[in-house]
């Protein structure tokens, strides 16, 4: 996959605005789920507007070398909060377009 492919994929597939609103459903299920998270990781008073998600990278991984059968593309968005950076939420596609798994890197508070 070259880099007009990979872009055409990225936006066939809508990838920046499913990788926002995957974290801003990871925040949701905080707030359903745990809401003892949320405090902890933006303090009291948690304003879900305050919240910066900005997608800044898109990778290709060709995994499980040399088979090559375990292909799958990554975003990266910086998450900020009240202008203080919060760590990289990553979200994992299969090349059909399916979300196969995410993750919040946060920084130390």
């Amino acid at each position: 996959m070259n880099s007009s492919e990979l872009r055409f994929w990225i936006n066939k597939n809508e990838v920046e605005k499913r990788t926002i609103q995957g974290f801003r459903d990871v925040v949701d299920n905080f707030i359903k789920d745990n809401p003892s998270r949320i405090i902890e990781y933006f303090g009291e008073n948690f304003d879900m507007n305050l919240l910066m998600i900005s997608m800044y990278k898109v990778s290709f991984t060709i995994g499980n070398w040399p088979e090559s059968d375990f292909n799958y593309i990554t975003s990266f968005a910086r998450i900020e909060y009240k202008n203080k950076d919060m760590g990289v939420y990553k979200l994992v596609f299969n090349l059909d377009g399916e979300i196969e798994d995410d993750y919040w890197v946060s920084n130390d508070n």
